[in-house]
């Protein structure tokens, strides 16, 4: 349920779209699934990086504590990779796409805990099956135990004699 949650406000939380940069150097907002491979896109700080890339201009302080729990901001430099998922924490940087939205760091991830969820499901409708049989039964043995104890029966062992 937390996991469910922290993905969802990870999810909700995600740019609705980038800052790509066409070849004349035009800055033109895009949906973050319309980006190939190769294209270059610019984080300003506070915003998410929205793909996996490589910084090509610039340096900066990511928070990347929603991919892997650190809370200690990170440095990155030109030539390093930078996960979606990330928030650029201090200055504007320039991303060459590295994967594509549907197979960037975070899209995995959300993949992974829907498929864990689903698979949790079946698991629980199987023992809600099982307590459908095993509960009534309980519940009916120990009221007939409680029904004959009420009434002072008592259970003899009858031993052969010898």
């Amino acid at each position: 349920s937390k996991s469910k949650k922290s993905i969802t406000k990870l999810v909700n939380n995600m740019p609705l779209y980038v800052l790509y940069i066409d070849e004349n150097n035009r800055i033109i907002e895009k949906e973050p699934d319309e980006l190939k491979v190769s294209d270059l896109i610019e984080v300003r700080p506070g915003e998410k990086v929205s793909v996996d890339g490589t910084i090509i201009k610039g340096n900066s302080s990511f928070d990347q504590s929603s991919l892997n729990g650190e809370s200690m901001p990170s440095d990155k430099k030109e030539g390093d990779a930078v996960y979606s998922g990330s928030i650029n924490l201090s200055s504007l940087i320039v991303l060459k796409v590295e994967k594509e939205y549907k197979n960037s760091t975070l899209s995995k991830i959300m993949d992974l805990v829907e498929n864990e969820q689903e698979k949790k499901a079946k698991s629980e409708k199987l023992i809600t099956r099982f307590a459908r049989i095993y509960t009534p039964i309980v519940m009916l043995i120990s009221l007939l135990v409680s029904f004959l104890n009420s009434y002072n029966f008592r259970f003899q062992l009858c031993l052969p004699d010898s």
